[in-house]
């Protein structure tokens, strides 16, 4: 029997354990075999220029998560969640667990674009190069290309520049049903504004600040975005050409492309086929909240948070008694920001109020100041959802 259950060992459930374990009996779970999740592939520069070395980061979390109090199993998958009465049942591959409180930090899973050729050898999510690269310090290959132009796809692009790993291009995917919004040549500009402080030079990044605090011109400066691409960290970046297959026999040789109009629709059959040996697809990040449909907790469709959000309050509390969520799960955002929600999570269950609301006032603080913003308008989100809980509260 355990006080606090909490579900995910990334930055979230490691920040809430750090500061749970000092008071409660804390039992921490996660699938993965270390803790850290995300936090382990990451690696990019700062606004200041310094290395943000998430690797390091996830080492700090894990090396102070010693505590009496404190059980870890790693490796472990959740199957099962039940509320029958007062507490939590949590079915495991390690076991059967009981609690008073549960705290879901399940992350946030890759969406990936439809597309001729994805099953060869050779192709992989954009999270899986980040992981062979940055962690096991593999590379994915010799020559690659990158299929999906958003946030993540672009860090990950840094990452790899970084480790000197050649990626030829990176274009978007086909247009259809699947790929509606990825594939759609100004939607997809229209949202790579949001890290244009990561352009490889000045004069880019003062352009693409002034596209985004006008956004009349955008669609103008579209127009003179060049046919054969733009050049960033040595990748040919096409948003007016799409990646129509990826090709080989045993594994991947090849990808094809051909030219597309702003709606994403091919407009001519002339193709232009690139040797590469690997393919990383990208189609953003979705908060992975299935768990939470095992309790019947209400969601909503919040486009700027990634997708499906569980309903809950600014001290990351659900409608259902003793349930808490922190991270990704409660919207896209970055590590800092997840890690400041589990410790949110955390005070609020053990009723220190005080420290609830000086964490929220720095969850504010390091939401504005994120270097890399996976969507626009997540503060309206943010308002969204808190308005939502009030609506409900008062219903």
């Amino acid at each position: 029997m355990f006080d606090v259950i909490i579900i995910g060992a990334g930055p979230a459930g490691a920040s809430a354990a750090r500061i749970l374990m000092e008071e409660k009996k804390v039992l921490l779970l996660d699938e993965y075999y270390r803790i850290g999740g995300r936090l382990i592939g990451q690696l990019y520069e700062d606004n200041n220029g310094e290395v943000w070395n998430g690797y390091e980061k996830a080492e700090t979390l894990s090396d102070v998560l010693h505590h009496p109090n404190l059980t870890i199993k790693l490796s472990t998958s959740v199957t099962n969640i039940e509320k029958p009465q007062e507490y939590y049942h949590i079915n495991t591959t390690s076991g059967n667990f009981k609690s008073k409180y549960l705290l879901v930090c399940a992350g946030a899973q890759e969406l990936t674009p439809a597309i001729l050729g994805s099953t060869l050898p050779g192709v992989m999510t954009v999270g899986a190069a980040q992981v062979l690269t940055n962690v096991q310090r593999v590379a994915p290959g010799n020559k690659g290309a990158i299929i999906g132009i958003n946030v993540l796809s672009s860090a990950i692009l840094s990452e790899l520049h970084m480790a000197n790993i050649e990626v030829k291009v990176m274009s978007l995917p086909p247009h259809n049903e699947v790929n509606t919004n990825d594939a759609n040549p100004q939607n997809v500009f229209k949202k790579l504004l949001n890290i244009s402080h990561m352009a490889p030079s000045y004069i880019i990044k003062l352009g693409t600040k002034l596209l985004k605090t006008i956004p009349q011109i955008q669609p103008l400066a579209f127009k003179f975005i060049p046919r054969k691409g733009i050049k960033l960290f040595n990748t040919s970046v096409h948003l007016k050409k799409t990646v129509v297959s990826i090709n080989g026999k045993e594994k991947v040789e090849s990808i094809t492309l051909k030219n597309i109009d702003k709606h994403g629709n091919i407009i001519s059959n002339k193709e232009e086929v690139i040797p590469v040996d690997f393919v990383c697809l990208s189609g953003g990040l979705t908060p992975l909240s299935e768990l939470l449909g095992l309790l019947n907790v209400s969601f909503t469709y919040i486009e700027s948070l990634g997708g499906f959000i569980p309903l809950h309050n600014d001290a990351m509390q659900t409608e259902i008694n003793n349930l808490y969520i922190a991270g990704n799960i409660t919207g896209i955002e970055g590590a800092m920001v997840a890690m400041k929600q589990g410790e949110i999570a955390a005070y609020q269950i053990l009723e220190r109020f005080d420290k609830v609301a000086l964490t929220q006032k720095e969850l504010l603080q390091e939401r504005r100041e994120a270097t890399i913003q996976f969507h626009e308008c997540i503060e309206e989100g943010r308002d969204y959802i808190s308005n939502l809980w009030e609506s409900s509260r008062t219903n």
